[in-house]
């Protein structure tokens, strides 16, 4: 089930927020083992290249303390993130396809950031202050570009 604070930082109303949406919803409830056209649901995850960030939190499920904290954490930060253009993927279950894609182990709760390369930035097993993704965020090339005004 998901969380009802859980927050999507993108502009509400758009194809993409919809999507977004949707996808976060599918992940969350377990509900969806294939993506749009039959895709695995890990493929979904590809429609966010070079577009979004993800911070994907993994959980067995939606009351695991750990899990519960990082979702609070994160949505008190919810512009940082949307500057950031990084979306929040909560996946409840064991989500052992997208755990093994992030080299994360099974089980318990974990947290992969992922680049808009697709590539995992930063894993963890215990909740991470926000200000620790947005420093590591904000120290990639891809930022500091964004930054500049070159996105």
């Amino acid at each position: 089930m998901l969380s009802a604070d859980v927050r999507i930082p993108t502009r509400a109303g758009s194809p993409r927020a919809l999507a977004a949406l949707v996808l976060v919803l599918a992940l969350a409830a377990g509900a969806c083992r294939r993506g749009p056209k039959g895709t695995p649901v890990e493929d979904s995850l590809d429609q966010f290249l070079w577009k979004n960030r993800l911070v994907v939190l993994f959980a067995e499920d939606t009351k695991d303390p750990e899990y519960l904290r990082q979702l609070t954490l994160l949505n008190l930060e919810r512009d940082g993130l949307e500057e950031r253009q990084t979306l929040i993927v909560p996946v409840q279950g064991s989500g052992a396809g997208l755990r093994g894609r992030f080299g994360l182990e099974p089980g318990g709760f974990q947290l992969a950031l992922v680049g808009k390369d697709g590539g995992v930035k930063l894993r963890a097993s215990d909740p991470v202050d926000p200000s620790v993704v947005f420093d590591l965020i904000d120290s990639m090339p891809m930022r500091q570009a964004e930054l500049r005004g070159g996105d």
